[in-house]
């Protein structure tokens, strides 16, 4: 299991990029990429616990526990996000078992700045949409249980500075369990994702995880001087309200965009001590063994870059994601080997290595005109 250490070796702060900033050759003199930023929002109730909404950070960790001897409630967000020139990191984990909600999102905003149009009639963006994951635990019922993801790519204008009302959402992805089942769609009312991977986990869960996928959307027509930006955006809600006796064992929801643990993920060991302390361990790699829901993801890297309509592009398809086994319900999180009451102080939180924050993800996909790949 990735630890938080090198999450944060991995992902740094968010980066603006000037306006010397590479693009593509075959559009060298049709736009400037005049910055990218990482925008993370979010906002979580737990228990007496419901800090305001908060935006800002790019890498950050949430975790929060009941800490009672015998756990029953926890939550978890992970999110890491950092921009480059050519590509970005992304990862958002959001889960929640027992009795919590969270609601938070990411945007990778690009500033773009139309030069000399020439014959060019349109612009296009190319990416992909992170591989990911979305998943329920019901131990008899869904009820008072639920995860969606909602994905977009849009544009909006900027005049003076400020971005002008009227966004323009050029493409949607959506996903949904709950109480009626799990469902994912997009705007042509089919499931949009690769190398897709389902199941139920022995009748006491519904999860769905996909590959990554190629994103190609038409950003429509551009003239020499304009500015607009290019959101690529993923929101996400996950929901339990659940009273839980054992927490191994207990309804809880999860929505990740980013790393699906399946390039040779390690196996989990869910364990419990005399003093009925959990504990993780993670002995050996065997290519994806894991709980349908826990923390052990990390940001995959997602390549970018912005076309004239109708000319070829550069971004790579990557290979699909090797099978995933799912065996237990929930991996707890290490915070809880340690009884406490109440909520700890964010002193407390430190000196357990737990950064307060939330948002992070993963998104991506391709195809022109229809803008995704099967």
């Amino acid at each position: 299991m990735a630890t938080f250490a090198n999450r944060i070796l991995t992902i740094a702060a968010s980066v603006m990029l000037g306006a010397s900033m590479a693009t593509p050759a075959s559009a060298a003199d049709l736009f400037t990429i005049n910055s990218v930023q990482v925008i993370n929002t979010y906002s979580y109730t737990f228990g007496d616990v419901q800090p305001p909404p908060t935006t800002g950070g790019d890498t950050a960790t949430i975790l929060q526990s009941d800490q009672r001897p015998v756990p029953t409630s926890q939550l978890g967000v992970d999110y890491v996000g950092q921009a480059t020139k050519d590509s970005f990191y992304f990862l958002h984990n959001d889960y929640c078992v027992g009795k919590c909600q969270i609601s938070s999102s990411t945007t990778i905003r690009f500033e773009i700045e139309i030069q000399d149009v020439g014959d060019v009639e349109g612009l296009r963006f190319d990416s992909l949409i992170t591989p990911g994951h979305l998943a329920l635990v019901g131990l008899g019922s869904y009820e008072y249980t639920a995860a969606s993801f909602a994905f977009t790519v849009s544009r909006t204008g900027i005049v003076r500075g400020e971005a002008v009302p009227g966004t323009n959402i050029l493409y949607t992805a959506n996903g949904n369990a709950n109480i009626s089942g799990l469902s994912v769609t997009d705007d042509y009312g089919t499931d949009p994702f690769r190398g897709t991977i389902t199941g139920t986990n022995g009748g006491a869960g519904l999860y769905y995880d996909w590959s990554a996928t190629p994103l190609s959307v038409e950003l429509g027509g551009i003239t020499g001087g304009e500015r607009f930006y290019v959101d690529y955006t993923a929101s996400y809600s996950v929901e339990s309200f659940n009273t839980c006796v054992d927490i191994l064992n207990c309804n809880a929801a999860q929505v990740v965009f980013g790393d699906p643990r399946t390039t040779g993920g390690g196996t989990d060991n869910i364990t419990q001590s005399a003093a009925r302390a959990f504990f993780a361990s993670e002995p050996t790699i065997d290519g994806g063994v894991h709980a349908v829901i826990t923390r052990e993801y990390d940001a995959s890297l997602i390549p970018y870059g912005f076309f004239a309509s109708g000319s070829d592009g550069n971004i790579d398809t990557p290979a699909e994601n090797a099978p995933i086994t799912y065996v237990g319900n929930y991996l707890p999180s290490l915070i809880d080997t340690a009884p406490m009451t109440g909520v700890p102080e964010p002193t407390t939180w430190a000196s357990m290595v737990v950064g307060f924050g939330v948002i992070g993800g993963a998104l991506r996909r391709r195809r022109g005109g229809r803008r995704m790949a099967a």
